[in-house]
């Protein structure tokens, strides 16, 4: 099947069933030429790898925090480990514990698991809430009820989901619980920040200028002639005045993603790996895709990288950078408590960047 998708894909389309298709077919074309030219024969599919959940990880490294360590694989372990999974089970273990309430027996008899609990913990790194864990449970359930399941609850959705969301937010906070900490230490400082009309700046790692500016929006409208027809449009333009919420709801998203990208961990695993003579590379969010033969370079590439740049204590350069922007008098918050992760264990986990 794999030589005949690879030799002649158009002949047989049982490639479009892959959950990756266009993947499937290009890993079938390479395998087909490998056993047409044998020894001969020289790969150019790119591999990706990728974190566990990136953002979740710079969190926990910032936080010096283990328990983030262990579940995104900072730390070394025997098996990968699922911070996605972990909620999961935590969540079953709370409404378990909450026998007397009419939805739980239900919900386990439903059943959770990691895709229950995927969207609220991965979107942590983004500034998710309480709020927002309620709509991707109820998104999710509506999901597995418009493929067939059935309504364990009759004709309620909105209460059984509603009550779900709460202990999946209560086990987030109970697995990975600092980066919730971190989250409002950061949305802290942004309400410091524009209460005293102050644009927070900062730069990565890697030494890229960072200025987080939302602007309010002004409406105004706009009356055009077409045809001899009068239409009549409105459309929002900054209005120079600095946007609260946006700023707060926005900075956890930014300052992860400074670290994380090209101006951090990216930007300085890709000079490593120039270093090493790696030359072919893409990179689409949290993965990197390179030549096979290059995968254990880049991998180390990244697992040093990542060291360097978390082995000092960001945050505090984070908090020193926006200390000297406030006024005379007003004082950056406290800084969380610290855990006791090492984060040059990173280079020795074989799960991180896998």
């Amino acid at each position: 099947l794999i030589r005949r998708v690879g030799s002649d894909p158009l002949s047989d389309m049982v490639w479009t069933d892959a959950d990756d298709p266009f993947g499937f077919t290009s890993s079938c074309h390479e395998i087909s030429c490998l056993h047409n030219q044998g020894s001969s024969f020289r790969s150019h599919l790119p591999v990706g790898i990728d974190g566990t959940n990136q953002g979740l990880g710079v969190m926990g490294m910032l936080m010096r925090d283990e328990a983030i360590g262990r579940e995104a694989n900072i730390l070394d372990s025997d098996s990968p480990n699922d911070p996605y999974r972990s909620v999961a089970l935590n969540t079953r273990k709370l409404l378990y514990e909450d026998s007397s309430n009419p939805y739980s027996k239900r919900w386990l008899d439903f059943g959770i698991d990691r895709k229950c609990t995927k969207r609220s913990t991965m979107t942590l790194s983004y500034g998710s809430t309480l709020f927002s864990c309620r709509e991707y449970t109820a998104e999710w359930f509506y999901e597995q009820l418009k493929s067939g399941r059935e309504n364990p609850f009759g004709d309620e959705t909105y209460r059984p989901c509603y009550y779900l969301a709460g202990k999946v937010w209560e086990s987030i906070r109970s697995v990975v619980g600092s980066a919730l900490v971190l989250m409002e230490w950061l949305r802290e400082v942004a309400r410091m920040c524009i209460d005293h009309d102050v644009i927070p700046r900062w730069s990565t790692p890697q030494g890229f200028p960072v200025k987080m500016r939302y602007e309010k929006q002004a409406r105004y409208a706009v009356k055009t002639l077409v045809n001899g027809v009068m239409l009549n449009h409105r459309i929002n333009i900054p209005n120079g005045e600095a946007n609260k919420r946006k700023t707060v709801n926005a900075i956890v998203a930014n300052l992860i993603h400074s670290y994380d990208g090209l101006g951090g961990i990216l930007g300085l695993s890709l000079n490593k790996a120039s270093e090493h003579g790696i030359r072919s590379v893409f990179a689409v969010h949290d993965e990197v895709d390179v030549h096979a033969s290059d995968v254990p370079t880049f991998g180390r590439c990244v697992r040093d990288a990542t060291a360097e740049i978390f082995e000092v204590d960001q945050l505090e350069k984070f908090a020193t950078m926006i200390s000297v922007l406030l006024p005379i008098g007003v004082d950056v918050p406290p800084l969380p408590k610290y855990g006791t992760m090492d984060v040059n264990d990173v280079r020795n986990s074989k799960y991180y960047w896998s």
